[in-house]
């Protein structure tokens, strides 16, 4: 399902499942940081596997420094 947002100018962007996935990945990494939790720690929390909180976490897209 492709989501519309629209852009400071008020015209509607089409926005590709993959890149809200990788959006949300992204916010989610810099939040993990920030509070300054590993991959384990997030997944005690959540009650989940390392694997799969690092999964949801880790973005597909690293970009350059």
């Amino acid at each position: 399902m492709i989501a519309l947002v629209f852009s400071a100018g008020g015209t509607p962007v089409a926005i590709s499942p993959t890149v809200r996935r990788r959006r949300l990945a992204a916010e989610l990494h810099r939040l993990r940081e920030a509070a300054g939790l590993t991959h384990q720690e997030v997944a005690d929390r959540l009650g989940v596997g390392f694997s799969r909180a690092k999964s949801v976490i880790q973005s597909p897209y690293q970009p350059s420094r």
